[in-house]
């Protein structure tokens, strides 16, 4: 068949090649990329408007758009062009999940991600790993992203989402020691009080790092249950931070977690004269009165009786009176029990009497607000583990070194 004028003459290469080849010059010699980015760029725009490219001619056999490629060198020219004609590529994964503007967020490429943004890019989705946007820009310590990707109101309502090794950006930015990450998530109302499955907060990660300017960052956030919080080996971010030979940071924390410690024991005195009451260590907790949420319960029941118990490494840091909701007001409430046998009742709705110091400095028992229990887990612990006891180092050690083989290619 002759060949007509009218049918478009085939591209010399295709986009999705150059553009690759561009994106691997940038992270191998940076020198030589800049020099090529222009010339390149100029093609690329060349070839889109002289050749009607398809869906299909975007993509590689691995699985990447050219969208990927050119967020990932932060080419706004060609990002923009190629989303004018097939804006489905914004949300195209590769075979990691990854979609343009993970690309773009993992190279600090402001400008890039921005476009993708307004273009429509999926800012709540989620890797194969669980990782959002907003956990590689806090990890990588990319603050200008991440109040971009946290003024989006999508993303900023993922703010607490953990990955699937139970990480949330605030974790990551602190163990990645972003100060400025940090102070982003947290202005955010990032939760300074989650918890990995090692029982971790941010300050724990950030403490065993030695990273001192999050801390400070931190610190101002944290309630006394996170200051003084145990990991599951019984160590508070203090223990951690001396256990890795941080000085600096255990320095850092010597003065709140004395000074929490001291507020707990006056606390304590405060109410010795009532002997059927025995305080929490975390009583000073109780002051800033949230939401309760009942965790680490024991494999036996749990008695939570008339009085105040001492309810450390059983309820978060609470201080409470349990009544029956609904009861007659002044009658001596039964006993109420949580355990995981169907003969025993769950507590849902129970009566908070809250401390409060007079002038005078005595305490007086205020009525709380009515609440639901949360059930997070158990444990074989019945009891509070003793600070001066014995720490199992050798085994958190491999648990953070577990983390460190991961961090090739993970935040």
């Amino acid at each position: 068949m002759a060949w007509s004028p009218a049918q478009p003459a085939l591209a010399p290469k295709p986009v999705p090649d150059i553009l690759k080849a561009l994106y691997r010059t940038s992270l191998e010699a940076p020198e030589a990329f800049k020099a090529e980015y222009e010339a390149t760029t100029s093609r690329i725009l060349s070839i889109l408007e002289s050749f009607p490219l398809r869906r299909e001619e975007c993509e590689t056999l691995e699985g990447e758009n050219a969208l990927h490629f050119a967020a990932g060198c932060g080419s706004l020219e060609v990002c923009q062009a190629l989303l004018e004609r097939h804006p489905e590529l914004n949300l195209q994964e590769d075979p990691h999940g990854h979609t343009p503007l993970f690309w773009a967020v993992r190279h600090g490429l402001v400008g890039a991600t921005q476009l993708l943004i307004r273009r429509g890019a999926a800012s709540w989705h989620t890797d194969k790993r669980g990782l959002t946007a907003l956990h590689w820009a806090a990890a990588l310590g990319f603050a200008r992203i991440c109040s971009l990707l946290l003024a989006v109101p999508a993303a900023r309502a993922l703010k607490n989402q953990r990955c699937s090794r139970g990480w949330t950006p605030l974790h990551s930015s602190a163990y990645g020691g972003s100060a400025k990450c940090c102070s982003a998530l947290l202005q955010a109302n990032a939760d300074v009080g989650l918890r990995t499955p090692q029982e971790w907060t941010a300050l724990h990660l950030a403490a065993v790092k030695g990273h001192v300017e999050v801390l400070q960052i931190l610190l101002p956030y944290c309630s006394t249950e996170v200051i003084l919080a145990l990991d599951y080996h019984g160590c508070s971010a203090r223990d951690l931070a001396q256990e890795a030979g941080q000085s600096n940071a255990a320095e850092a924390l010597q003065q709140p977690e004395d000074m929490h410690r001291h507020q707990a024991r006056c606390w304590h005195q405060c109410c010795q004269k009532q002997p059927e009451v025995k305080l929490s260590d975390l009583l000073a907790a109780a002051l800033h009165i949230e939401a309760p949420i009942l965790e680490k319960v024991g494999r036996d029941a749990v008695e939570l009786s008339c009085h105040i118990v001492d309810l450390q490494f059983r309820m978060s840091g609470y201080v409470v009176e349990v009544k029956h909701c609904g009861g007659p007001d002044g009658a001596a409430p039964a006993r109420v029990y949580y355990a995981r046998t169907v003969e025993q009742r769950k507590v849902e709705l129970v009566e908070f009497l809250v401390p409060r110091v007079r002038s005078s400095g005595q305490a007086v028992w205020q009525q709380g607000e009515r609440y639901k229990f949360r059930i997070r887990g158990c444990c074989e612990r019945r009891l509070a583990p003793d600070p001066g006891a014995v720490r199992q180092a050798s085994r958190r050690s491999k648990e953070l070194a577990s983390i460190e083989e991961e961090e090739e290619g993970y935040p």
